[in-house]
């Protein structure tokens, strides 16, 4: 669910150069630009807000994980037809046993009432919304994980993250990995150039 939405607004590093940006743009050196940034931060409800989100199989893990959260209606609407771009970012620990831990937006047709466990990574019928695999991580280490994505998959209203813990062959049953989240964003941002 949602715990914080907000809005950043950043003018490029060219656009702060008073007086010699305008030149330098027109010379196609440095394009003057303007992003417009919102994110949420995605919590898991069932998780103290201290704790980190478990996964794995280990008592109080689970095998995987769908987390909610919620878009503004207006997002996509955009009168300049700038696409948005999307950047996944959280901190990760202990993913060291296999390399097919994965995370994924809005899998087509998941519903968490009639989802049995993630596929075998082989016959992943949610590849096509697979964001990608989780980096190796040593055992008790926290690493920072961000990754920059097409939002083709983002959509107004409620959407899903879909974490999925697998084993060293890829199997999403039996032997998986334990790992754990945390600090979990979504940034969606629109970048418009302007033109001289």
């Amino acid at each position: 669910m949602i715990k914080l939405h907000k809005t950043l607004t950043a003018l490029s590093l060219a656009s702060v150069v008073v007086g010699t940006a305008p030149a330098m743009a027109a010379t196609s050196l440095i394009p003057l630009s303007l992003t417009v940034s919102d994110f949420v931060l995605v919590t898991d409800p069932a998780t103290a807000t201290d704790q980190p989100i478990a996964l794995g199989e280990w008592e109080g893990h689970r095998p995987w994980k769908a987390l909610t959260f919620e878009i503004p209606e207006d997002f996509g609407v955009n009168r300049l037809r700038q696409p948005y771009e999307l950047v996944v970012q959280l901190n990760l620990s202990s993913t060291n046993k296999s390399q097919y831990n994965a995370l994924y937006l809005n899998p087509e047709g998941f519903s968490p009432r009639t989802f049995r466990g993630c596929d075998d990574v082989q016959n992943d019928r949610y590849e096509p919304e697979r964001i990608g695999f989780l980096p190796y991580v040593e055992h008790e280490h926290w690493d920072f994980y961000h990754h920059a994505l097409s939002s083709s998959n983002l959509r107004p209203g409620e959407n899903i993250l879909l974490v999925c813990s697998r084993n060293e062959q890829g199997g999403g049953w039996g032997d998986l990995d334990n790992f754990y989240l945390k600090d979990i964003v979504l940034h969606y941002r629109k970048r418009i150039a302007f033109s001289e």
